[in-house]
């Protein structure tokens, strides 16, 4: 069955040429002007790949669908898989089982979540500069944060290495401007007190 976009007025289907486009078109039904706006996949059939069936006797098939043609093995367990249960995962191919048992066992490889120490690094620079004090303690430890972790990934999803460079730029400037203050302090602070005579 084919999508159908109806008119809002009389409910008459619009015809697929006319949809998305900017000037839009009078209604077949009701003579109306109508803007028919839909998402690009609207009305598109998806085709589905599915998995042969044996052909010859001696054929390998699927441990999951018998009637079915065996195009891999799982890399875990060794099953022959159909091209319906094989998993690619990043050049693996996995049944549905041991990659469910990989997502709960946490097998490396399998991550659903992990760490986001780029964020981490950027909050212990960004958020001290509200409480100065603080910055003693939060600087030092966003610049090891950042340098420690600089090469592990940092999101499932795709994602930059741009807070760690805030954050290093941010967390040296203020150890920079502590180091500054102390410097002051150790050498200006006293002459000032003596009035400037020694």
């Amino acid at each position: 069955m084919s999508a159908r976009l109806p008119c809002g007025n009389c409910g008459v289907a619009i015809r697929p040429e006319y949809w998305n486009d900017p000037e839009g078109t009078m209604c077949d039904g009701c003579s109306e002007p109508v803007l028919a706006v839909a998402f690009p996949a609207w009305g598109h059939q998806t085709a589905v790949a599915l998995p042969e069936g044996v052909a010859a006797e001696g054929e390998s098939s699927c441990f999951h669908h018998p009637a079915s043609r065996a195009v891999m093995a799982c890399e875990s367990c060794g099953r022959f898989l159909c091209a319906l249960c094989d998993m690619d995962l990043d050049g693996r191919h996995l049944c549905p089982g041991c990659l469910e048992r990989g997502v709960n066992d946490k097998a490396p490889g399998l991550d659903d979540r992990r760490v986001l120490y780029d964020s981490m690094a950027l909050h212990l620079a960004t958020w001290p500069m509200l409480m100065f004090y603080m910055i003693i303690f939060t600087a030092p430890a966003a610049v090891y944060l950042a340098i420690r972790h600089w090469n592990t990934p940092t999101s499932i999803l795709p994602r930059t290495r741009a807070r760690l460079w805030i954050a290093l730029v941010l967390a040296s400037l203020q150890m920079l401007a502590i180091a500054s203050l102390v410097i002051f302090l150790i050498w200006f602070v006293p002459t000032f007190g003596s009035g400037g005579k020694k």
